[in-house]
């Protein structure tokens, strides 16, 4: 009932014919015009499932792949599939069927209608039906003869498609099949490409997982796509008739429990087997502990965070810049979805800062929460702990918080992992000078445990401006910190203009008086913030016989400037100013501000040479007859004039 054309390199072009006689099967050629006739070209097959008790019948399809013919051979409700091997064909002994396959169909006549062969897939696609029953179609791995595939055609109308012939059309991978309904002549394409399996069976929803597609019979041509969910179609590669690749798509759900259905198609069809990829959320970190590891050593590291799942393709990475190291799945604990484990193994280097840790699900797409994780390396070099200090000056400075702390050579902070304890030096010179300042106080401190702080290193009355402070330890590269000695607390008065030293008690000093501030330091204070408004008086003492002898300044850029003091002064007698805050109030723990004598001594001014004073008075005297006055108080008697007493202002003339 089937015949089948065989380019055959030797026999040319022939048409084989199937015969049988007593339940065995002969191949017979047919030579095709101009050649005629016909002859047997092969000894009687054996076919161990074709027996007298149940021979087979007729042969229903034959088709031709490489060296092996595979039969159909149709049986009472069964039909047997054999393999031949053509080569046999002319071996003188009894040629024996490779493989068989039966299918039955447990009590109903069956038929073999239509068979071919798809060469890429090495598969034997067989039609067969029942009476009153839509055809279905098999395909059969021509290797083993395993049945791995089946369609079921339709029922339309109460009318059946029963298939006829059937056509592979290799460059679009499809089979045509044609089949006859009622009266009606249809057509179905069927695809000769799969999915069979995908790996992994996670991607992140955020996209860009390599997903491995196993498929059969792909062909590379640039029509080779993968759909996902039927949505989103992305460019396909080749690997093979068996493999494809392709990178998921971003996508806005997770798809639930159902996952997102990954089809491959070659044009305007694509696959529908329905293989799930599971797309969840990625995941998120919120802490790890503990924070660092050395780099020689394993340990392992708490992830705290949400969005963990158990799963084959669960994967941590601890990266930095150029540098990474993935933790496989046998070194990953799963705790709970908000907890996972994970052995951070040597990595050999120590990673430069900043160097992180992150979690994927697919193994290939990571979280993205910078979470800081440092690897660090053997201890090089002390590193600051903390930022430079700013000091403002006093009688004893305090340099507090200066701390450092061990560290590799890419500047991480060793902590833990410096086993070593080490005596840190400090010194202290100015900016720009190579001198050295005395450091009062404990100079030196121990490091333990990769940490040294200083607690009592101070200077005494600092002027303020730029230092260097230096730490050194041995074995370490040093260190040098940025000090800056800023003005202090008010804490004492100076006279930067004195007054003028004489009087003419009737104006204003002629040389007014200016007083500064200074810190505990001796620093000038030239910015004076948060003094606004202070006020600065000066008395004179002891006190002058005038009716206003108090004087009043208002501090101004830093200074007090006295604009009006006189002083009545009595010749004989010697004054100074003395200067006292009357509106400062000190802080909690600040002590008061003491009051500020002058230096200066303030006295009337000299008499002329004509003139002299007594005691008491505020101006001079004009000289009196028979006195020889020097300006001072001291009359010194004229010639030819006598007085009685030193004492006395009375002069006589001396008579001739």
């Amino acid at each position: 009932r089937s015949g089948k054309l065989w380019d055959h390199a030797v026999l040319r072009p022939v048409v084989l014919l199937l015969r049988s006689a007593a339940g065995r099967w002969r191949f017979m050629q047919v030579a095709l015009p101009p050649a005629v006739g016909f002859s047997c070209i092969s000894n009687w097959v054996v076919v161990p499932d074709c027996t007298q008790s149940e021979p087979c019948l007729a042969a229903a399809t034959i088709s031709m792949f490489e060296e092996v013919a595979v039969l159909t051979l149709e049986r009472l409700a069964s039909v047997v599939v054999v393999k031949l091997s053509i080569n046999s064909f002319w071996n003188s002994s009894v040629t024996a069927a490779l493989q068989t396959l039966t299918f039955w169909w447990l009590g109903e006549d069956v038929r073999a209608t239509a068979g071919a062969v798809d060469p890429l897939t090495r598969a034997f696609i067989v039609a067969m039906n029942a009476p009153l029953r839509p055809s279905t179609i098999y395909k059969v791995y021509i290797d083993t003869l395993t049945l791995y595939g089946q369609q079921r055609l339709l029922t339309r109308g109460g009318q059946v498609e029963v298939t006829k012939h059937m056509s592979i059309r290799e460059g679009v991978r499809q089979v045509l099949v044609l089949s006859g309904m009622g009266r009606q002549l249809v057509v179905v394409k069927l695809l000769l490409y799969a999915v069979t399996s995908l790996s992994p069976t996670v991607a992140d929803i955020q996209g860009g997982t390599t997903v491995n597609i196993y498929v059969e019979g792909v062909v590379p041509t640039i029509s080779l796509h993968c759909v996902f969910n039927g949505e989103v179609t992305v460019p396909a590669t080749y690997i093979s008739a068996q493999e494809v690749t392709c990178v998921s798509p971003a996508t806005n759900s997770s798809y639930g429990c159902t996952g997102q259905a990954v089809e491959v198609s070659l044009g305007d069809y694509s696959t529908k087997n329905g293989l799930p990829l599971s797309r969840p959320t990625t995941p998120t970190i919120t802490n790890v502990q503990p924070a660092a590891g050395y780099f020689l050593d394993s340990q392992v590291v708490a992830l705290e965070g949400y969005g963990f799942m158990n799963l084959a393709s669960l994967r941590a990475k601890f990266y930095a810049r150029n540098l990474s190291v993935v933790v496989p799945r046998r070194d990953i604990t799963y705790v709970s979805a908000t907890q996972i484990l994970v052995l951070q193994p040597p990595t050999f280097v120590p990673y430069p800062s900043p160097s992180y840790v992150e979690v994927s699900l697919d193994g290939q797409v990571y979280s993205r929460t910078n979470t800081d994780y440092n690897i660090v390396g053997n201890p090089f070099q002390l590193m600051l702990d903390g930022l430079p200090r700013t000091y403002r000056a006093a009688r004893t400075t305090q340099l507090t918080g200066i701390a450092v702390r061990s560290a590799d050579m890419n500047g991480l902070p060793m902590g833990r992992f410096d086993k070593a304890e080490r005596i840190v030096t400090a010194t202290l010179s100015l900016g720009g000078s190579s001198g050295t300042v005395v450091l009062t106080m404990h100079n030196t401190t121990l490091m333990a445990g990769g940490q040294a702080s200083f607690q009592q290193l101070s200077i005494d009355s600092p002027r303020k401006g730029e230092y260097v402070l230096r730490l050194a330890t041995n074995a370490l590269l040093s260190i040098t910190i940025p000090i800056i000695i800023s003005e202090g607390e008010l804490a004492q008065l100076y006279l930067d203009t004195a007054p003028s030293a004489s009087s003419n008690n009737v104006d204003a000093l002629q040389e007014q008086p200016t007083v500064g501030l200074l810190d505990g330091a001796g620093n000038v204070l030239e910015t004076a913030m948060g003094l606004d408004g202070l006020t600065l008086q000066a008395v004179v003492v002891p006190t002058p016989r005038q009716q206003l002898f108090t004087f009043y300044a208002v501090l101004t850029s830093g200074k007090f400037v006295f604009s009006d003091v006189m002083v009545m002064a009595e010749y004989g007698k010697l004054y100074n100013l003395n200067f006292s805050l009357i509106n400062f109030h000190p802080k909690p723990g600040q002590q008061r501000i003491p009051w500020l004598l002058s230096m200066t001594q303030i006295q009337a001014q000299q008499c002329g040479q004509t003139e002299f004073w007594l005691p008491g008075d505020t101006s001079c005297r004009v000289c009196v007859p028979g006195a020889v006055c020097n300006s001072t108080s001291v009359l010194v008697t004229a010639e030819d004039w006598w007085r009685t007493s030193n004492l006395t202002q009375q002069f006589v003339r001396c008579e001739p």
